[in-house]
Parts: C-alpha cells; sequence; structure tokens
C-alpha cells in the first residue's frame, strides 16, 4: 500500500472515531431521536420474528464470538506462509477491539433491552459482536484488496465477507439483546479499529521497505 492509501486509512478511522463520539454522546443524553429509532426498529423485528428464524438467529450469532475468532487467530498466526501478512494484523486487530469494547461498555454503562430472546451479559453500547465483527471483516476486506487475488475474486469474497458482518449485526437486534444505537456505535468503532490497525501495520511496512531500499542503494 502506498502512502497515500495509509492516509486515507486513517483518515477514515478518524471520521469513524468523530461519528461514534457523536453517536455516544446521543445515546447517553438520551435523544428522542435515537429512543424513537430504537424503539421503532425493535417494535417492527419483533412483529417479524418466527421460531425457524429466532432458532436460526440463535445460532448463527455465535460466528461471532470469542471461540471462532481466537482459534483462527492462533491458526493465521501458526502457519509461517499467513503469519505475517495476515495472522499479525488479524489477531492485532481483534484484540485491540475485544479491549476497547470492554473499556467503553464499562464508560457507558448503557443496560441491555429487557425483551431478550436469549440471555446475554454484560452492557450493551456499543454491541460487542458487532464491534469485533466489523473489525474482523474490515480487516480480512483491506487484506483481499491488497492481496494478488483477481478482481472478481475479491468482489465475491468482499461480499461474502459483508454479507456475513450483516447477519451479524441484525441478529443481535432480532434476538433483543442491542438497540440499534448499539450496531451503529459497534459498527462505527469496529471500523475505527480495523482501519487505525491496519494503516499502522502498512506504515511499518512501508518503512521496512524504505530501510531496505536504503541499504541496498
Amino acid at each position: 500500500m502506498s502512502r497515500q492509501g495509509v492516509k486515507w486509512q486513517l483518515a477514515i478511522a478518524a471520521a469513524a472515531a468523530v461519528l461514534f463520539a457523536a453517536v455516544a454522546v446521543l445515546v447517553v443524553r438520551q435523544v428522542p431521536l435515537v429512543l424513537s429509532l430504537d424503539s421503532g426498529v425493535h417494535e417492527w423485528v419483533a412483529s417479524r420474528r418466527f421460531p425457524a428464524l429466532t432458532g436460526f438467529m440463535g445460532i448463527y450469532t455465535h460466528l461471532a464470538e470469542w471461540f471462532v475468532y481466537l482459534p483462527l487467530a492462533l491458526l493465521l498466526l501458526a502457519l509461517p506462509r499467513t503469519r505475517r501478512p495476515v495472522g499479525l494484523p488479524v489477531a492485532a486487530t481483534m484484540a485491540v477491539s475485544a479491549l476497547l469494547n470492554l473499556l467503553l461498555k464499562a464508560l457507558f454503562a448503557i443496560p441491555r433491552p429487557p425483551d431478550q430472546l436469549v440471555h446475554a451479559a454484560g452492557m450493551s453500547f456499543p454491541s460487542g459482536h458487532t464491534m469485533t465483527g466489523t473489525a474482523f471483516t474490515v480487516a480480512i476486506i483491506l487484506l483481499i484488496w491488497n492481496s494478488g487475488m483477481n478482481p472478481a475474486r475479491k468482489t465475491i469474497f468482499t461480499l461474502l465477507a459483508a454479507v456475513y458482518v450483516i447477519g451479524i449485526w441484525f441478529s443481535r437486534v432480532y434476538l433483543g439483546v442491542h438497540n440499534p444505537s448499539d450496531i451503529i456505535g459497534g459498527f462505527l468503532a469496529g471500523l475505527a479499529v480495523a482501519m487505525a490497525v491496519s494503516a499502522l501495520f502498512n506504515s511499518s511496512l512501508l518503512l521496512a521497505e524504505r530501510g531496505n531500499s536504503s541499504t541496498h542503494s
């Protein structure tokens, strides 16, 4: 990636962080617009629940759990071929996202919705599944588009990744464990983390390449 690409990643990370802060203020202050959005979407989703979809969502939502991401990250780190180009950035992204989510939830201490279909412990804002799922998906998409894969495959894998994470977002609202505002906050925070970590890794690679070129010249 070029220096210009790194600058764009940092700009997107900064914009996402600012937007997250704005959403957090609205949520903490319980602005009527946010309350209306949360209640309206909850009512719409609740009216369209049915047993088969509820069962599916109860399973699907676990695809964004630590017991899915941790073995995957360890596998990518263990394989020499994927350790540096994929394992390190993905593992760093997931670690930063998970730790930051814990801090943000403790900071804002927003309770979960009362009508949960499944039990979920802890605070609600920002959604942890959404934040880590978004961070993971964005990290993977960035790696895909920086790879030597042909454009058609890049597009297909990007669409699959997008469907995966959108399903995670929807499952959290469908199961009643998060408000839509939690999802928006989790998306913005996850996007900021993924872009910032990617920019950091790409900057280190650019510096290493510059050092190598200086050594050989």
